[in-house]
């Protein structure tokens, strides 16, 4: 016997002494629940699996681009945890993690749990993370960092499904990787990923269902905008729009028709999916009341507060001009601040220009690919739109547009990287990923 387990060491010891080690460590990390060591090893534990996932998947350049964005989505996510803090860090990121915890604790005591709904959904499912490790910020910040992370990878496939290049969808990916507030976004206990990111896959479904005409897709697509509507009532204008196209649009025939077979099964399954969840869209679909002129005063009203402030005292008096300053109101959000003040006012200038350069590109994929697929033209406008015009009437402030904005980035980089795909300038340099 004892020669037996002499000879299986022998046999495996390097193996052994592995499994010895990680031991020891889960053992120590254990009797440690809730101090930064748990936070530190979890995390490289949950790295290191991403680490070897991605570097199996069969396309090394977007395996390579992924693990990049990963890493400096983490490397940020300590600065933050361990040396100052990062922009937007505190207030509502600082608020996110304590309704967390407070949950979390709730659970721990045995009590009935905290309800967190709304925006606090990302706090709710953080509270779970804090309820098996106890409070570790770094582990909130790590759900980011991963979520993050993936949507560069949904970003590379939405722009394979779309336009069918791998070296477009290499730059889409690439350009998700340092976009400034993505990154930000991904390191720090905010909602904006549990937002951004379903909204991202629900686009890829879309993207697909518009390539294979599948119902399966436009389904799922519903799905997941509704679960990014959750934490987000301003997202819910999208799924009305995927709704349209569903409708209206053959994507096998490339065709528009009035009615089709099709769009009675797309109907009933949505009348099915509003009497499920009435109550939730009660609370998320405008009401007559919320389209009013006053509704729209007291909104403009609320939301041009603090220094960053734009068109204080722009309030629509009737329905012309809410019509009249949508437009304006959509520029403001994009690009303010159109003036500088303060040194922060820079952030604001850098953050526009960047989405400036994005609709210059997107503009011109969309005139190189209107005769060649107006429905697809017509189909990134309309999403486009259904966004834009409910965040521009819902914000009046440059500094809180920044972090909206990025909310829709990623449809902006799919668009544009293929005008920076056939950019004569990178083919002169021999652009190489």
């Amino acid at each position: 016997m004892i020669n037996s387990i002499f000879k299986l060491f022998k046999k495996n010891k390097k193996e052994l002494i592995i499994a010895l080690i990680l031991g020891v460590i889960v053992g120590i990390v254990s009797s440690q629940r809730g101090s930064i060591l748990t936070e530190v090893f979890l995390t490289i534990i949950f790295s290191f699996c991403f680490f070897v996932i991605f570097l199996r998947y069969h396309d090394q350049v977007i395996a390579k681009i992924v693990i990049i964005a990963f890493f400096l989505r983490l490397g940020l996510s300590y600065v933050q945890r361990f040396l100052f803090s990062l922009p937007d860090s505190t207030a509502d990121a600082v608020t996110f993690e304590r309704r967390a915890w407070e949950a979390a604790e709730a659970m721990l005591r045995g009590e009935e749990a905290i309800s967190l709904t709304g925006s606090y959904y990302y706090s709710a499912v953080v509270s779970y993370f804090y309820y098996l490790f106890e409070r570790s910020p770094l582990i909130a910040q790590f759900i980011n960092v991963l979520l993050g992370s993936l949507l560069v990878f949904v970003v590379y496939k939405i722009v394979m499904v779309l336009f069918e290049s791998k070296k477009a969808s290499h730059i889409s990916a690439v350009v998700a990787t340092f976009f400034p507030t993505f990154v930000l976004y991904s390191a720090i206990t905010m909602r904006e990923l549990v937002i951004v990111f379903p909204f991202a896959l629900s686009f890829y479904f879309f993207s697909l269902w518009f390539k294979k005409g599948r119902f399966r897709f436009a389904l799922l697509s519903l799905l997941f905008i509704f679960i990014s509507g959750l934490s987000h009532g301003g997202m819910m204008p999208i799924g009305f729009a995927y709704v349209f196209l569903f409708l209206f649009y053959q994507p096998l025939k490339k065709r528009w028709f009035f009615f089709k077979k099709e769009s009675l099964v797309m109907l009933f399954v949505a009348l099915i999916i509003f009497f499920l969840f009435f109550t939730f869209f009660r609370t998320k679909i405008p009401t007559l009341e919320d389209l009013s002129v006053e509704r729209f005063q007291r909104q403009v009203s609320g939301a041009a507060r603090d220094r960053a402030s734009y068109l204080e005292g722009v309030v629509p008096e009737n329905y012309m001009d809410v019509v009249v300053q949508t437009p304006v109101r959509m520029v403001y959000f994009f690009f303010a601040p159109f003036r500088i003040t303060h040194t922060l006012d820079y952030i604001g200038v850098m953050d526009s220009f960047l989405y400036f350069v994005l609709f210059i590109l997107s503009f011109i994929t969309i005139l190189k690919f209107w005769r060649k697929d107006k429905a697809l033209c017509l189909s990134f406008l309309l999403v486009f739109l259904a966004f834009s015009v409910v965040f521009a009437w819902g914000i009046s402030n440059y500094g809180t547009a920044i972090r909206h904005k990025q909310k829709i980035a990623f449809l902006l980089i799919v668009m544009a990287s293929y005008s920076l795909s056939n950019n004569k300038f990178l083919k002169r340099l021999k652009f190489k990923l």
